[in-house]
């Protein structure tokens, strides 16, 4: 088949995904790289560098030629519609529009919140969104969905449970952080098993939720408690000196990594020597997290097993498998 019939509208595919890099293009035509559901996966698999730059539609109010018109107008974390111009080869993909979604503003919009503070700001800056999810320039609920380009934060949000379809996206962000951070992947995934086993992952998680005695308040993600040391007010005071809230999210990522280089170094020096995911876990837990005994012994290495062990050991490997898969 003459390769310009592949062009031709019969054999043309549709895609839906997310825009995950805007501006970087040249000579500047309005492009943007966009993550497609079924074919990229996760930054771990196709970083945004090999993501494709993909054209976007503008409507037919606009002139259509050089030098005239505006170019499209897309932000980072939009959900997208569109097709593929060459077919089955799907490499030129082209943005036909945005899909309303309701959800939460994306990393990139929060981050321009100059009036951080204010319940109903008015901001400046046509871009900028406020805490409710209201863009200033025109008054229109945002729509951008936050996906693994971003992620919310729970200063604007008050629970991580009232998004349970949000739970894979906190999973992506906690692995991206700590291998980024330099964990080794089995690292990683051991540290975020015991956190799945402590709070669902769920920043704002306050209370005797945890594993710990009945007596401390445990928060957080890692559920931090007082039994040894001020953990908690570390955390308060770690958050504090950011001009963050507690519950972000990725504020208690990075007091984890501050904890494992600082006051909770031997759990972190203890964890860069493991080579399993289940030993890393088991490093983690008694180390790092410290629950109670259950005085009983470990089926893992005979040694006194801790509450919630097992769980954390099942998620880790369950997430280490999920995210070191060739395919």
């Amino acid at each position: 088949m003459n390769p310009i019939h592949t062009f031709y509208g019969d054999q043309s595919r549709w895609f839906i995904g997310v825009v995950e890099e805007v501006g970087t293009d040249k000579p500047k035509l309005g492009r943007v790289r966009v993550r497609i559901y079924g074919i990229h996966g996760y930054r771990n698999e196709v970083p945004i560098s090999d993501l494709p730059q993909a054209q976007v539609l503008v409507p037919t109010t606009e002139p259509g030629v050089s030098g005239m018109g505006r170019n499209p107008y897309l932000e980072v974390g939009a959900t997208v519609f569109g097709i593929f111009l060459d077919g089955k080869a799907s490499q030129l993909p082209l943005v036909l529009g945005s899909i309303p979604t309701v959800e939460v503003p994306s990393s990139e919009q929060l981050a321009n919140a100059a009036t951080e503070g204010l319940e109903d700001a008015v901001l400046a800056d046509a871009n900028r969104i406020d805490k409710i999810g209201t863009r200033s320039g025109d008054n229109n609920t945002a729509t951008i969905r936050s996906t693994l380009a971003g992620g919310y934060d729970t200063e604007y949000k008050a629970s991580a449970e009232a998004y349970p379809d949000d739970l894979n996206i906190r999973i992506q962000m906690a692995w991206e952080w700590f291998t980024n951070a330099g964990w080794a992947n089995h690292q990683a995934a051991g540290i975020i098993g015991n956190l799945l086993a402590e709070s669902n992952l769920t920043p704002s998680a306050k209370g005797d939720v945890g594993l710990h005695a009945p007596t401390d308040l445990s928060i957080g993600i890692a559920q931090w408690y007082n039994g040894s040391g001020n953990r908690v007010p570390n955390l308060l005071q770690f958050a504090k000196e950011r001009g963050k809230s507690w519950g972000d999210y990725r504020i208690q990522l990075a007091f984890i990594q501050h904890e494992l280089d600082g006051a909770e170094e031997r759990a972190g020096k203890a964890l860069r020597l493991t080579k399993t995911p289940t030993s890393a876990t088991l490093v983690f837990r008694r180390l790092y997290e410290r629950p109670a005994k259950t005085g009983g012994i470990s089926k893992y290495d005979g040694k006194p097993e801790r509450l919630g062990e097992n769980h954390a050991v099942e998620e880790a490997i369950k997430i280490y498998n999920t995210y070191t898969r060739s395919a």
